[in-house]
C-alpha cells in the first residue's frame, strides 16, 4: 500500500495492489501470474482510498490484470473509490496468453471506475464486465486479440496523432457501447460484431477496411469517413458526416443528421430519417417498407421514384424532393 518500488521486478504470482503504488524499475510478468488492483471503499469517508499501479516504462502483461473494488464490510459502503493501471512511457503489452478483465467489485453504493492510463497493444483478451476507460494522450492503440464490450467501454483519444486500429476481434453486447472519441479509428482487418454500439466521435477520420455486422453504428464529428466494403447494422446513426456507403451494406433505421450520403442499392432500409441532410438514393423508394420523414434536406435520385404506400405517410419539412413520386 503505498509504495514505491526501484528496481526490477519479475511477478510470477499474485500482486494486490492497494493504494497508489509506483514501479520505477522493469516489471516482467510471467504466465499464471496476476495483478489485482483494488479501489478501496469504506462506511466511513476517511477509510477509502484510489488504488493504482503506475509503472514508469512499458511491459508485457503474460498473466492477469484485474480492476475491481472492495470495501470494509463486504458489500456496505457509502464511499466507492477507483482502480487503474498507469503506464507513464512506451506500451502495455497484453500478450497472446494474458488478459486484462474490468470486474464489477463490492460496494452497494457504487463501485468507482477502472482506468488504464497507458497505450494499450491488445494480443490477448480485455473483457469489460464494469466499464473500462483507456485514457493516454498521443497513443497508438492496436487490438490483435479479443476485446469482450460485456459493459462500455470508452477510449479517449487526445495529443499527437491518437489512433486505435483493430485487426483482432471485437464484440459489444447488446445494450452496451464502445465509445472512441478523438483521433482515428481503422477497421482494418478480423472482426467487429455484436448488438450493441459502436459511438465514434470528434474522430479526425474513420476507416472501415473490411464488413461488419453491428446492432447499432453511431458516428458523430467524423469529416473524414472511409467505407470500403458493405456491412450491416441495425441502425445508422451520421451526424455531420460525408459518406458513401458501399454496396452489399444492409442496414435498418437510418438517421442522417447534417450529413451527406449516398445509399447504394439493396439496403433493405426500414426508415429514413433526414435533419438538414442530403441523400442520394441508388434504387427506388417504397414505404411499403421504408418509412420516409425529412426535414430541411434534399433527396436526390435521378430517373428515380418513391412510392408511397395505401395508409403509409411520408413526413416532408422543408425539403427539395429530386426524384419522381408515385
Amino acid at each position: 500500500t503505498g509504495s514505491t518500488v526501484n528496481t526490477d521486478m519479475s511477478n510470477a504470482g499474485t500482486m494486490n495492489i492497494y493504494g497508489t503504488n509506483a514501479l520505477n524499475g522493469a516489471l516482467t510478468t510471467q504466465a499464471g501470474s496476476k495483478i489485482t488492483v483494488m479501489g478501496h471503499g469504506a462506511s466511513y469517508g476517511s477509510n477509502a482510498y484510489d488504488s493504482g499501479l503506475v509503472v514508469a516504462n512499458g511491459f508485457t502483461n503474460n498473466g492477469e490484470i484485474e480492476l475491481s473494488h472492495d470495501n470494509d464490510y463486504y458489500y456496505y459502503c457509502y464511499n466507492p473509490r477507483n482502480a487503474y493501471v498507469t503506464v507513464s512511457s512506451g506500451t502495455l503489452v497484453n500478450a497472446a496468453g494474458g488478459s486484462i478483465n474490468s470486474l464489477v467489485g463490492y460496494c452497494s453504493q457504487g463501485q468507482g471506475t477502472r482506468n488504464l492510463y497507458a497505450q494499450v497493444d491488445n494480443q490477448g483478451t480485455i473483457t469489460t464486465s464494469y466499464p473500462l476507460t483507456i485514457n493516454k494522450g498521443s497513443a497508438a492503440h492496436v487490438n490483435s486479440g479479443t476485446i469482450t464490450v460485456n459493459a462500455d467501454l470508452t477510449i479517449n483519444q487526445s495529443g499527437t496523432s491518437p489512433s486505435f486500429t483493430n485487426n483482432g476481434a471485437i464484440t459489444i453486447s447488446s445494450g452496451k457501447t464502445m465509445s472512441v472519441s478523438g483521433g482515428t479509428f481503422t477497421q482494418n482487418g478480423g472482426e467487429l460484431s455484436g448488438a450493441g454500439q459502436l459511438s465514434l466521435s470528434s474522430l479526425t477520420a474513420a476507416l472501415f477496411n473490411t464488413g461488419f455486422n453491428i446492432g447499432t453504428l453511431t458516428l458523430n464529428g467524423v469529416p473524414t469517413t472511409a467505407f470500403k466494403a458493405g456491412f450491416t447494422a441495425g441502425t445508422l446513426n451520421l451526424t455531420n458526416v460525408t459518406a458513401i456507403i458501399p454496396s452489399g451494406t444492409s442496414l435498418g433505421t437510418v438517421n442522417l443528421n447534417t450529413t451527406t450520403a449516398g445509399l447504394p442499392a439493396g439496403t433493405n432500409m426500414t426508415a429514413l430519417n433526414l435533419t438538414n441532410s442530403t441523400v442520394t438514393l441508388s434504387e427506388d423508394l417504397n414505404t411499403t417498407t421504408t418509412s420516409l420523414s425529412a426535414n430541411g434536406s434534399t433527396i436526390n435520385g435521378s430517373g428515380l421514384r418513391i412510392t408511397n404506400a395505401a395508409g403509409k405517410i411520408i413526413n416532408l419539412t422543408g425539403s427539395t424532393v429530386n426524384t419522381g413520386f408515385a
